[in-house]
């Protein structure tokens, strides 16, 4: 999990939106039911949303 979280602040330390946007989706992916911790990934990834 830690890799996920320091997976999500490299994304949401890119400056280009079209670039953090792809690795959001790929992130997300992670959070589907059949991967393993989905469910903590899922709220990982919420968790770190930014507007």
């Amino acid at each position: 999990m830690n890799q996920l979280q320091h997976a999500l602040d490299a994304c949401y330390r890119t400056k280009s939106i079209a670039i953090r946007e792809v690795l959001l989706t790929a992130l997300e992916e992670e959070g589907n039911i059949d991967k393993e911790f989905s469910m903590f990934a899922a709220a990982l990834i919420e968790a770190n949303q930014r507007k």
